[in-house]
């Protein structure tokens, strides 16, 4: 469906089978995961390559809602009464998520402005309007 989307023809052609004389097979059960990887990819670009921040924002949540609860936990216990030491894993770990979410809204912002700046500008109504009226396009 993705290929007849494009323009691509699909049809059956006839042709001659000679067995393999030399090496092996490249079909095997790691074909099988590229082209289910594959096909995910076209799904992907198919939903959110129009409107690629709400993709990236998507692939972001699982980073940021963990990051934040990590480092409201990190700040209410460095600043709670509680007197014993942390270790440093705690706070690197919510930085390494937010940094991540931070990366992937950026990435998503990134797209948008690619994708925007490749779309036609409308003109505005007043434009529009002395265009219809002379005629013009």
């Amino acid at each position: 469906a993705v290929s007849a989307m494009s323009g691509a023809r699909i049809g059956e052609l006839i042709v001659t089978h000679r067995a393999r004389k030399h090496g092996a097979s490249k079909y095997g059960i790691s074909r099988t995961f590229k082209v289910l990887s594959d096909l995910f990819a076209l799904k992907l670009i198919a939903r959110f390559g129009s409107k690629p921040l709400l993709g990236f924002f998507t692939l972001a949540l699982p980073f940021g809602l963990p990051g934040f609860l990590l480092l409201v936990f990190v700040l209410w216990h460095r600043l709670g009464s509680s007197p014993q030491p942390m270790r440093v894993v705690n706070e690197t770990v919510a930085l390494l998520f937010i940094g991540t979410w931070c990366f992937l809204l950026l990435l998503g912002l990134i797209g948008e402005m690619a994708i925007n700046a490749t779309r036609p500008r409308l003109k505005d109504g007043a434009q529009l309007i002395l265009e219809e009226l002379k005629g013009g396009n």
